[in-house]
């Protein structure tokens, strides 16, 4: 923007100056001659031809200044990306720059105004999961337990998960058939897991993101001894 402002006002400046310097050399040669020849008929023949002649060389150049500054002005027009969307009052007229201004301002109460679905709005217990999908913090926790089972029957069969023995009973038998499991984190998940289960409410965000890391770093004492 500041190369075409440039451009403009140096073309502009120029087209003055020549066409300035041009009437003044005319009319001085008009005043000149006038006063010598005024009662030679050839001379003021001759004086008409220059002023003629000079007239002609002031359109050319007048029409050359002009024609190049519009060149130079559609060239940094092209110039602008496509993309670029002028919003400053110096870039566009004040009725437009007025008009535009007015539709942001709309767009902006649009935006301000909008409201959620229903099935977009907040429920107690939800939670969106890493693909999108709604899932529900209660039942993705007591999954747990199908995964942790999966992972000690990969290692020995016979002590998958029954479904109806107690975690903490699990736990006692998985540590006698020298299951390794880091201790600690077996303690923090048995007791959020237990603590969801007896729990009438739903759990949050916060309470089920704790307990996956729980659950994430028992996993891993186990997967890592094999």
């Amino acid at each position: 923007m500041l190369r075409f402002k440039i451009l403009s006002v140096s073309s502009l400046l120029i087209f003055i100056i020549v066409v300035s310097t041009l009437l003044g050399v005319c009319g001085l040669d008009l005043f000149i001659q006038i006063v010598s020849i005024k009662d030679d008929t050839s001379s003021l023949t001759k004086f008409l031809f220059i002023v003629g002649a000079a007239c002609v060389v002031l359109i050319v150049v007048s029409v050359g200044i002009l024609s190049a500054r519009k060149i130079r002005i559609r060239s940094a027009l092209n110039q602008i990306p496509r993309v670029y969307v002028p919003i400053r009052e110096s870039d566009m007229p004040r009725f437009l720059y007025s008009h535009v201004q007015k539709k942001l301002a709309d767009s902006a109460s649009v935006r301000l105004s909008l409201k959620p679905l229903s099935e977009e709005r907040h429920m107690d217990g939800y939670g969106r999961g890493t693909d999108g999908q709604l899932i529900h913090f209660k039942t993705a926790a007591a999954k747990t337990l199908l995964v942790l089972s999966e992972t000690v029957a990969s290692i020995s069969p016979s002590l998958a998960h029954d479904g109806l023995l107690p975690l903490r009973s699990y736990f006692e038998i998985l540590a006698q058939t020298n299951i390794p499991f880091n201790p600690q984190y077996a303690e923090a998940y048995i007791t959020r897991y237990d603590g969801f289960a007896v729990n009438p409410n739903e759990a949050t965000e916060f309470e089920y993101l704790e307990f996956m890391k729980v659950f994430t770093l028992l996993m891993r004492s186990i997967q890592q001894a094999y």
